[in-house]
């Protein structure tokens, strides 16, 4: 079988080209109206590319950083914990390497929806625990993960999903959470209901839904959904005790190893259509450095990156990219170029957001009422600086619209035909919009899911004509902007970031930016893991805010943004929203044809390019370098990473055997 072979069985036919080509220019035409308008795009989304599976066998290795992660999934978070839950959980609905879209993994196929498409019913396939006599994987295991998320040691951000979308589950999690934690006896979620998750038997589940969702599949994808044994009640034990029902299990790591692990001898791969586990063992060493993790890649030494990038100055190097046909399966030993590097990099774009968001309860939240007040910060954006700041391309590419093609929820099934692209028109200070041309200034982002599989991490980019990558006004043109708009010279402003390096150099480009403009600009910044926490309180104008999207979908990128219940640590808190947004984003993932959803996903982010409350500055890619040993690379957006329970070694080292795929029982 092909692992690119990513067609989803049952899901609504693709949205035809040129219906959705209408519709985004339709959107363009009418945010534009008043102002030049934008023109009609060519389509830019790649093809999904084909990947073929590679020689079974040997120990892949993982090197990195940080010296663990939590097993828990619904407490991982970094790319490093994600990366190391694929191997051991599975989920109802997965990803197949280079699809952005789910299929059935532990269900038997999508969700079946009642006649008001209020009822999702979901048949579970044949799994099992790595317990003695290898019990199957229930119903019950399903719901317990579920609720679990609002338990107070744990307060998963992914509860704010089925907050929206199942019937009684806020009120469920709000009861739930205010539990103390040192309160004599914990609550047994097993025994508590939600009205709106029932177990029907133990290979049967039923969720009533508070409204029609588009998105049901992408949100049970989520590895904090992953089901999980009763045995967790107790907590999770060391590693080599942990009961799992993936590909791999825990066994005792030998020296320097923070883990290793080995096929699962309960895993079923006949049952498993998203994973054929080809390596026999995984060995992950932590604790290092940047520069040693990059070394130990460069010469063989490793296999794939933990949680450590490609450096900036190893990127600047490299040849450029070719773009990857649909049917590649490009290695690195297969690039013109490997004579020159023979180590490759895995590249997923555009995982990131950076946008600006506008506060309603700071010093400036009277001036910032107006739009000609918004507008005008917006028009004196310096974005080429922002993209520096970030770490230069490939890294960072200068945007101005919030929902790219590759968020509206629009299926791909046959992962074969391109979608037009048209990023909203960007609003001038004066109020003309702007903008709509091709590239990645305008929104448009080379594949989320293809990355570059060769020697080469600088894959190309379309050129873009947009006012995201327009020449920024001069200090001077942007103090008359801010002027005209009746912004006084000295305006007090608090700007809020996160404490990260680059989130720090580019709060620094901001401010900067700014006070030459003839504002006073007092720069907050606080821990990146308190940011939704210190911005709900408010105080603070102007907030610089880097999301990571959970899944391509515009629920992913815009609940942060409009749901001011959000518990995530990058929420906007005391942002300034119209709730209507809010209501129009359920409103339009409710609508049951996709072309509907996606014209009022198209018409919601064009309002709010308007309305400039939420600004999108820059889309940020994950590069990270893989050794000459990795044969294939596919992609895998939810992790930053080559996929591991997918990944060939092409090479077997001295001493390893080889050992065949694992025959289906």
């Amino acid at each position: 079988m092909s692992l690119g072979d990513n067609r989803p069985s049952g899901r609504s036919p693709r949205l035809p080209a040129g219906l959705l080509a209408a519709l985004l220019l339709v959107t363009a035409v009418l945010s534009a109206c008043g102002g030049g308008g934008s023109k009609k795009t060519d389509p830019s989304r790649s093809p999904v590319p084909t990947f073929t599976a590679g020689k079974p066998g040997g120990t892949l290795r993982v090197v990195g950083s940080v010296r663990s992660v939590p097993l828990d999934p619904a407490l991982a978070r970094s790319d490093a914990a994600l990366l190391l839950n694929r191997l051991i959980f599975r989920q109802l609905y997965s990803y197949r390497p280079g699809n952005p879209q789910p299929t059935p993994d532990l269900a038997l196929g999508p969700p079946v929806l009642s006649s008001n498409r209020l009822t999702a019913t979901i048949t579970l396939r044949t799994a099992r625990w790595n317990t003695s006599g290898g019990r199957n994987v229930t119903s019950g295991d399903v719901l317990r993960s579920m609720k679990r998320l609002c338990a107070p040691a744990i307060l998963a951000p992914e509860r704010g999903y089925l907050s929206q979308v199942v019937v009684g589950y806020a009120e469920f999690c709000a009861k739930a959470s205010r539990v103390r934690l040192g309160a004599g006896k914990p609550v047994d979620l097993d025994n508590v209901d939600v009205p709106g998750l029932r177990a029907v038997g133990d290979n049967e589940v039923q969720i009533l839904l508070r409204r029609p969702t588009a998105d049901l599949m992408q949100i049970l994808a989520l590895p904090a959904m992953s089901p999980l044994p009763f045995e967790i009640k107790e907590g999770f034990s060391e590693p080599t005790a942990l009961i799992n029902d993936g590909p791999y299990h825990f066994i005792q790591p030998e020296s320097g190893e923070a883990y290793r692990l080995s096929r699962n001898p309960s895993w079923d791969p006949g049952t498993d259509p998203i994973r054929t586990a080809l390596v026999d063992r995984v060995s992950f060493r932590g604790g290092l450095t940047a520069a040693d993790v990059q070394q130990r890649l460069q010469t063989n030494d490793a296999d794939l990156s933990w949680d450590v990038e490609t450096p900036a100055e190893v990127l600047r190097t490299l040849p450029p990219t070719p773009s990857p046909s649909p049917s590649s399966s490009a290695s690195p030993s297969s690039s013109p170029s490997s004579s020159a590097q023979t180590f490759g990099t895995a590249q997923v774009d555009d995982r990131d957001i950076a946008l600006l968001a506008v506060g309603s309860r700071g010093p400036a939240a009277r001036q910032l009422g107006a739009l000609a007040v918004r507008k005008a910060l917006a028009a004196c954006l310096d974005r080429s600086a922002l993209v520096t700041a970030f770490g230069g391309s490939p890294r960072a590419t200068a945007t101005n619209t919030l929902l790219t093609p590759d968020y509206l929820d629009v299926p791909d099934t046959d992962g074969a035909g391109p979608t037009p692209t048209t990023a909203a028109p960007q609003p001038s200070a004066t109020g003309t919009p702007t903008g709509g041309g091709t590239g990645s200034g305008s929104g448009t982002s080379s594949p989320r899911t293809a990355p570059s599989a060769s020697p080469s991490a600088s894959p190309t980019r379309a050129p873009g004509s947009s006012a995201a990558t327009a020449k920024p006004l001069t200090t001077a043109q942007c103090r008359a902007e801010l002027s005209a708009a009746g912004l006084r010279p000295g305006s007090d402003f608090t700007l809020l970031a996160g404490d990260t390096d680059a989130e720090r150099a580019a709060a620094d480009v901001l401010r900067k930016r700014l006070v030459d403009a003839g504002l006073a600009v007092q720069l907050r910044v606080v821990p990146a893991d308190r940011y939704g926490a210190v911005a709900a309180l408010g105080g603070w104008d102007l907030g610089l805010i880097v999301e990571r999207p959970d899944f391509a979908g515009s629920r992913a990128v815009l609940s942060p943004l409009l749901d001011p219940k959000w518990p995530g640590n990058r929420a906007a808190g005391a942002a300034r929203r119209p709730s209507a947004w809010f209501g129009e984003m359920n409103a339009g993932l409710a609508e049951e044809s996709t072309d509907a959803v996606a014209k009022r996903e198209l018409g919601l982010s064009s309002t709010m390019s308007v309305d400039a409350s939420f600004v999108a500055v820059l889309r940020l890619a994950t590069v990270r370098t893989t050794g000459p040993n990795v044969g294939r690379i596919p992609p895998l957006p939810l992790l930053g990473n080559a996929d591991p329970t997918n990944v060939a070694l092409g090479v077997t080292r001295p001493g390893e055997s080889t050992a065949p795929t694992p025959a289906s029982s």
